[in-house]
Formats: structure tokens, sequence, C-alpha cells
């Protein structure tokens, strides 16, 4: 409850197909970008990407930067299995 769904995938693979909710920053982008998406760094944050390698790589950015409860949903459709149920 209260988690930010972040999709760490391409735009364009973002853009064909996204979980409901999902916000779409590239893993690239993340350590630019999230401050502005996710301030409280208590707030828990869901990552994922296609098959889970970039969502690994993003959970490693986000704690690296002092996020505290980020989890790596892995898959695209792991995550919405998780996320929309």
């Amino acid at each position: 409850a209260g988690a930010k769904v972040i999709d760490v995938r391409s735009p364009a693979e973002f853009a064909s197909g996204a979980v409901k909710g999902a916000i779409n920053i590239p893993v690239g982008e993340v350590n630019n970008r999230i401050a502005s998406v996710v301030p409280d760094k208590t707030t828990p944050v869901l990552v994922h990407c296609l098959s889970g390698g970039r969502s690994a790589m993003a959970r490693r950015i986000l704690r690296s930067l002092g996020y505290q409860r980020v989890e790596n949903l892995g898959s695209l459709s792991r995550a919405k299995r998780i996320v929309e149920g």
C-alpha cells in the first residue's frame, strides 16, 4: 500500500504495455530522476523491467541513494500479477 511502481524499461517498451499506475524511468535515468518522482526515501518502491535484470540494477542504484524500501518485482508479467492481481 502506498508503493510507487517504477518501470525501468525504455519509453518504447513502456508504451507497448505497462503495469497499471507504473511510472516509466529508464534504468539509465534512475539516478537523476527518482527524487522528483519519489522524494521520500522511506516510500516503498517496486521496480520491474522486462525480465528482471535492469530492475535488479535499478534496485542497487536506489539502495545506494538511500531508498530504504526497494523491492525488485522482476519481470513485467510478474509485476502485473503482483500489482494488478
